[in-house]
């Protein structure tokens, strides 16, 4: 059994500085070890420690980002060596959301407010840490926070899977922004210098299978039902449901609004925009990608996604989204050789809106309260009117989409192709005189022959997402 010690003790050390500090603030004396509460329950010292040398996730300090986790289910996993300041940041993380669990393995060598670690009880730890975090989650709780070393991607697959299963987005938080000598100057003991130079030749990079913007359940679900809604507008139009039908081979409109299903690889997962595909790390650019300024800074945002419009092939059904200055910051999908392994974008759970020609968006607004979702709300709205426009999206990022669904047997990264062969017909000079435009109460339907149509909206879409990785 390990030597016991308190638990205020413990968690001191992991925000103690490594030296004195300098502090005008009047109500710090340098010379002290007396700990001053302070802003959002950290106390003085744990601040300015925060400060010298730990980086916080900006999200953090965002009122919008703030709001919006607190309506979605974000899962937070801690990465960080011993004395970095990890649960510095946890404890940051609390104040801000009063209901979010934490789940560690140390809480359970804790004892009667003691913390008494022994080394032949760790697989025991790790069952009670992951049966922690799967109660949590299943109780879909807004935020779970991962509180571990976690210095291999296996030591945190049971939690990336977890997340996926029940719909969390997953915001990897790495607070540590010193080398190993600043951590080393921070330990007592020489077997602690020991053992935190051996955990370091253990620590990964973690890489994602994908960057991108992630919807909430409730506003994945809306936003699939407003693309039914205007899909079974186009069906009204007679050119275009003889089309449809040509390659449906469906007899009416509830046959032809099946057409479109999730793949199987995407199932179970959530709505969103791919802005990178990184493969683990396999596709080049993927390591500077993930360590860049933007990245860094972009991870955990809140970002407001505008959809402009639907493309609609034998293959595929996808929402247009145009991004903005600061989103196109983090956009890097411009190789084809990215695009031609894409996992694309995935969907949430298909419900079908049968809708009638005059349908206007504020009745689908009206259903914002998903009772599917009752943990999750949802932020889609229609906007202001667009001026009529036949190319919405120009240059970088004008291939950004959200995939809605894919004929049976077709993967969701083909909806990206059909996106681009689009861009090209858009671009085609004189292409407006040998393309056929039905009007309709919300836009325009466009034919570019070969079983490809677009709808160009009058209004756009807006919808709130969470920039973060899919690991």
């Amino acid at each position: 059994m390990g030597q016991a010690q308190s638990t205020s003790e413990t968690s001191f050390s992991e925000c103690e500085h490594p030296g004195p500090i300098q502090s005008d603030n009047p109500m710090y004396n340098g010379n002290s070890n007396h700990l001053v509460p302070y802003h959002n329950g950290l106390t003085l010292q744990q601040h300015i420690f925060v400060n010298a040398y730990i980086r916080l996730p900006p999200s953090l300090d965002d009122n919008v980002t703030l709001d919006y986790i607190r309506m979605s289910k974000v899962m937070f996993v801690m990465r960080g060596l011993p004395r970095s300041g990890r649960r510095v940041v946890v404890q940051h993380i609390q104040s801000l959301f009063s209901d979010a669990v934490v789940c560690s393995t140390s809480e359970y060598f804790v004892k009667c407010e003691r913390y008494e670690f022994d080394p032949n009880k760790l697989d025991e730890a790790k069952i009670f840490c992951q049966e922690k975090a799967q109660s949590a989650c299943e109780a879909s709780t807004h935020v779970v926070v991962i509180d571990n070393t976690n210095m291999k991607k296996s030591e945190m697959k049971y939690y990336f899977r977890l997340a996926a299963d029940t719909r969390y987005v997953v915001v990897l938080v790495e607070p540590w922004k010193f080398n190993v000598e600043q951590l080393v100057q921070r330990c007592h003991h020489a077997e602690d210098i020991e053992q935190l130079c051996t955990q370091f030749q253990h620590w990964e990079p973690i890489i994602p299978l994908y960057f991108g913007w992630f919807l909430n359940e409730a506003d994945s679900h809306m936003l699939k039902l407003v693309g039914m809604a205007y899909l079974e507008e186009c069906l009204r139009v007679p050119e275009f449901a003889k089309d449809f039908h040509s390659f449906a081979h469906a007899s009416d409109i509830r046959g032809m609004l099946d057409y479109y299903l999730m793949p199987e690889s995407c199932k179970g997962r959530m709505l969103h925009c791919t802005s990178k595909f990184c493969s683990f790390g396999d596709v080049p650019g993927s390591f500077e990608y993930t360590s860049s300024k933007n990245v860094l800074e972009g991870c955990g945002q809140c970002y407001k996604l505008c959809i402009v419009g639907f493309v609609m092939t034998p293959r595929t059904f996808g929402a247009r989204v145009k991004l903005d200055a600061e989103e196109l910051k983090l956009w890097d999908q411009e190789s084809e050789s990215q695009l031609s392994t894409s996992p694309g974008v995935s969907s949430g759970v298909r419900h079908l809106v049968h809708s009638s020609t005059h349908q206007n968006l504020t009745v689908i607004n009206s259903m914002r309260e998903s009772p599917w979702y009752p943990h999750c709300h949802a932020t889609l709205v229609s906007s202001e009117e667009l001026e009529q426009s036949f190319q919405p999206t120009k240059g970088k990022g004008s291939r950004a989409h959200i995939t809605l669904g894919c004929a049976e047997g077709i993967a969701a990264v083909t909806t990206g192709y059909d996106l681009l062969d689009v861009i090209e017909c858009e671009e085609t000079p004189d292409i407006a005189s040998r393309c056929r435009t039905f009007s309709l109460p919300r836009g325009w339907l466009r034919d570019y022959g070969k079983s490809r149509w677009v709808l160009y909206m009058c209004r756009e879409i807006t919808v709130s997402s969470l920039f973060t990785g899919y690991y």
